[in-house]
């Protein structure tokens, strides 16, 4: 024991003795040379060092504002750190070990850029020697018992991280252990952050990295340059494997909270939980939960043309509603029954189960049973049911995914018009049984949508509409009072029930077009031909009435013409359409009834005598002739 205490005592003087003689030999600066020229061809980028100390009790070197070029001279620098303090523990050079008591670097300043895909730039080193010299057998010879970085900076691309601070240690083994916290300036911060290392000196180098994050969606969706406006706080572990510098598995585990994302009038919000999983191929597994709605995803970030699959799954539209924002309040269920969506053209594969969907109009609701099916750039519903206001349809629509472009088929056999009204707009003014069929297509909005189609309305009426009070306006009051000498109402006449209203049609421009236009009452019809605003219902028609022998006989026309009155124009809307005729047609038109039946010319005369009978004639001709 005690030969061994003096062998010690004579390693310890003899430590002393060449630290001594080191430090009278030895200049700093005589060592700045072979040191940039190793960190230079190590890192592969030209280094400069300020100030250089050495201290020799114990052994350590002080260096300050280092800088490490960047890929440019006109690029900022790829590194700079304020001062780099080493101190080397000098038993286990005698052993042939470098076992450096600490490493601490103050004030880092890291700048990594990326390129086009989003892949960090980093220096590359310079090519080893041809022949180089080989490796002590047990390989790793470099341990750090200490490593403390404080207040550094790392810039990657546009994130940034401020603050950082990270302690730990690297054993001779080749592991090494590591914690760090950082803020993330407006976007969140970095806490219990630990490195596990292994393999260090080898070709099997990993790490195991974990840490909690909070971070700002605002500030990641400004960073990321998103187009939806995006709020909340998530919160929650994240962890990562790498591998020999590649990424093996990364996980996180966050909570959302305040969620609200929102893309033009439809919005998200509430509180949500969200999983993912990352694995080596960058396949990205994620479910997000929304109350009791869940939905997987799978996303694969590795390929030239990255897809979206989501995975099968049902949604219940019901719960998702107080999330909704601009959404109409929807119920029924989606069934995912796997849907691949590649982004770089639109693309979908698979199909989406619609299970009773209900879409509010205004009033009441439409009912949607059938799929979703993808077929590359074309979105397929295929309706198995559609009701509208508890009546059938027949309902085929389609979207082409890369222009926006519909398709839309829609028919209807016998339906309740003033039911459909009902529901849609809580009024009915007009009525009727509705057999409808219209084809469309191109963008869809009321201006650009075209196409063509039929319909049919039987036995309806238009709530405050008689064509007949329409026809003679002011003037029906005398043929009423001139039939009513002879005893005859005329009341019937006036009536708001017509036998079918029909029409071919054109959509275009944001309008109807149609040059067939009838609508039949029992004592008239109405030919018109003209155009029907979709947005407004606004009409702008004109044509002819017909009307009936037996309005004529009724009336006392006595010619036996068949009577056909122009119709300068058709205003108003659908709802309350006017008529808008020729006053001097219209004048003769009642004069001639007035006047021209033989019977009511007797009654006069029999009544006031001929005499008085022609004067009263001359006098309606000339009220008429005014009223022109």
């Amino acid at each position: 024991m005690k030969r061994l205490a003096a062998i010690f005592g004579i390693l310890l003087v003899a430590l002393v003795l060449l630290t001594v003689v080191f430090a009278l030999l030895v200049d700093p600066e005589e060592l700045r040379a072979p040191i940039l020229e190793r960190a230079s061809l190590a890192i592969g980028r030209e280094v400069e060092l300020g100030e250089l100390d050495l201290a020799f009790l114990p052994p350590a070197l002080r260096a300050q504002q280092i800088r490490v070029a960047g890929a440019t001279a006109e690029d900022p620098p790829f590194a700079e750190i304020g001062e780099l303090r080493l101190r080397v523990s000098p038993l286990p050079l005698f052993a042939g070990r470098v076992v450096l008591r600490a490493v601490a670097l103050e004030h880092l300043h890291l700048r990594i850029p990326l390129d086009a895909q989003g892949r960090p730039q980093l220096p590359s080193p310079a090519p080893a020697p041809a022949a180089p010299a080989p490796e002590p057998e047990d390989g790793m010879i470099l341990a750090v018992q200490q490593i403390a970085i404080s207040d550094a900076v790392l810039e990657l691309g546009p994130w940034r991280a401020e603050r950082v601070n990270a302690r730990g240690s690297l054993a001779l083994d080749g592991s090494g252990e590591i914690e760090f916290s950082a803020d993330l300036p407006e976007l969140g911060t970095v806490r219990n952050g630990r490195v596990s290392l292994s393999g260090l000196g080898s070709d099997a180098i990993a790490a195991d990295a974990r840490a909690e994050v909070e971070v700002e969606l605002a500030t990641l969706a400004r960073l990321l340059e998103l187009e939806q406006e995006l709020e909340g706080r998530a919160t929650g572990p994240v962890s990562a494997r790498v591998v020999t510098g590649a990424l093996a598995e990364a996980r996180a585990n966050l909570q959302v909270k305040g969620f609200h994302a929102r893309a033009g009038e439809v919005g998200l919000a509430g509180d949500l939980q969200v999983e993912a999983v990352l694995d080596e191929s960058q396949l990205l597994d994620g479910r997000v939960q929304l109350d009791g709605n869940e939905l997987r995803v799978g996303i694969a970030l590795g390929a030239a043309n990255p897809s979206i699959e989501i995975r099968p799954g049902r949604l219940e539209l019901a719960e998702l509603v107080p999330f909704l924002e601009g959404v109409p309040a929807l119920t029924g269920s989606l069934e995912f029954q796997s849907l691949e969506v590649r982004t770089e053209p639109l693309q979908l594969r698979g199909a989406i189960a619609l299970e009773q969907v209900a879409l509010p109009v205004e009033q009441g609701q439409a009912r949607i049973t059938g799929s979703l099916v993808g077929r590359g750039s074309e979105l397929k519903l295929e309706a198995e049911t559609f009701e509208v206001a508890g009546q059938p349809a027949t309902l085929e629509a389609s979207v082409e995914l890369t222009s926006g472009d519909v398709s839309v088929a829609l028919a209807t056999d016998a339906l309740d018009l003033a039911a459909l009204l009902q529901e849609l707009r809580g009024r009915a003014e007009l009525s009727g049984s509705l057999t409808f069929r219209a084809r469309l297509s191109g963008p869809p909005e009321l201006e650009a949508i075209a196409g063509t189609g039929s319909f049919r309305l039987s036995d309806g009426r238009i709530q405050g509409f008689s064509l007949l009070r329409e026809l003679f306006g002011d003037f029906a009051t005398l043929p009423v009072l001139v039939a009513s000498l002879e005893g005859k109402d005329l009341s019937r006449y006036e009536e708001e029930e017509f036998e079918s209203l029909s029409a071919d049609f054109e959509i275009a421009d944001g309008r109807l077009t149609t040059q067939n236009l009838t609508l039949s009452y029992r004592n008239a019809v109405a030919e018109l031909r003209g155009a029907v605003g979709l947005a407004d219902g606004a009409l702008d028609l004109a044509g002819r009435v017909t009307l009936s022998r037996e309005v004529d006989e009724e009336l006392g026309k006595s010619s036996g013409r068949e009577t056909v009155i122009p119709i300068a124009g058709v205003t108003g809307t659908v709802d309350s359409p006017r008529l808008r005729l020729d006053r001097q047609v219209l004048a003769d038109l009642a004069l001639e009834y007035a006047v021209g039946s033989q019977k009511v010319q007797e009654e006069l005369e029999e009544a006031i005598g001929e005499e008085a009978a022609g004067a009263v004639k001359d006098l309606l001709e000339g009220l008429f002739r005014r009223g022109r």
